[in-house]
């Protein structure tokens, strides 16, 4: 939704950071059929997500933004005062979240990520919970050594099962795939067979795994999965900047002028941060997710003030997951796993 009003170089950067396609209208079109397919319901398993703008109540959208996002991104504006009243307005935000997420996500936001110089919030949310097709019996699971990268070793509660599953042995990665009962998510794990994730990770790419994805079978697996839960929340300005798309973060430089009318220089958007907060727990039954990203956007000629502290997941990890819509081929979800 923030590309949708970039132009320029910011518009450039964004692209090639997220792999846009050229064409706006073929990556609207694309968004659309992912939207449209995930959400379409089901009694099996819970899917959905969900987009919302978030207006300071006297700042004025180009109608052709606010209906570009209405029209492909399903998503509504709503005015709050953020200069007034921030407490109120992450408290309307973050309801809207938990709402989303069957409250997994909390208090996403705080009203000091609110300073009165923001004009726009733009939010997006995901939910998923669905059961294995082949659930691990809750006898099964013992408490059995886990090794991260550094070679120590604990003790955790280790799920444990022997079937048919879509698998591979690649030499030095595995892959297995765990689908869900009646849904067409399904979660591919990533196993370095040498216990070092870094080699693995530096190297991977969405193509790699479609490519790797191409070699599974069907085979009889003996599967040893650990349970786990993660909850984060990242601050990712630095990353997205890193990454290469640092113009959006610069007031006075940014360009978002397909979002609103710049008068003067203190009209004028730029990204002051991005906030995500995840939530996966998997367990014998199945896997609970969801997520929530709030952009952050201010307005006026000054560079933004330091970022905030970035969080890191700060552990080594012995395996990669992912979370994957199977019709659209979207990886919804993605995450490592180090002590469950």
């Amino acid at each position: 939704m923030t590309y949708e009003g970039a132009k320029g170089k910011t518009a450039d950067e964004m692209a090639t950071v997220f792999h846009f396609p050229t064409s706006t209208q073929e990556l609207r079109s694309e968004y659309q059929n992912i939207y449209n397919t995930i959400n379409v319901g089901s009694d099996s398993y819970k899917l959905n997500t969900a987009n919302a703008l978030w207006v300071q109540k006297d700042f004025q959208l180009f109608t052709s933004y606010a209906d570009a996002i209405k029209t492909y991104y399903d998503g509504t504006a709503t005015n709050l005062d953020f200069k007034k009243d921030s407490v109120g307005a992450a408290g309307t935000v973050n309801g809207w979240v938990e709402d989303k997420t069957a409250h997994k996500i909390k208090n996403l936001l705080s009203p000091s990520d609110i300073p009165p110089l923001t004009k726009l919030i733009l939010t997006n949310a995901i939910y998923f919970k669905g059961e294995w097709s082949e659930k691990f019996q809750k006898q099964a699971t013992q408490d059995k050594k886990f090794t991260p990268s550094d070679g120590s070793a604990y003790n955790v509660p280790m799920m444990e099962q022997t079937a048919w599953f879509q698998h591979a042995d690649l030499g030095d990665v595995q892959l297995l795939e765990l689908s869900y009962k009646g849904s067409p998510v399904s979660m591919l794990v990533i196993l370095p067979k040498d216990n070092n994730l870094a080699s693995i990770e530096r190297g991977i790419t969405a193509e790699q795994v479609t490519g790797w994805s191409a070699k599974l079978e069907n085979h009889r697996v003996d599967v040893s999965l650990p349970k786990f839960k993660i909850e984060t929340k990242e601050h990712m300005a630095a990353d997205l900047k890193q990454l290469g798309m640092p113009t959006a973060f610069v007031g006075g430089i940014a360009d978002f002028s397909g979002i609103a009318p710049v008068k003067d220089i203190t009209d004028k958007l730029y990204i002051a941060d991005v906030i995500h907060q995840t939530f996966v727990a998997n367990d014998e039954d199945g896997t609970e997710a969801a997520a929530a990203t709030a952009v952050m956007m201010e307005a006026g000629n000054a560079a933004p003030s330091k970022p905030p502290k970035l969080y890191v997941f700060n552990a080594n990890h012995p395996f990669i997951f992912l979370l994957r819509e199977n019709r659209t081929g979207a990886i919804l979800f993605t995450g490592r796993v180090a002590k469950p």
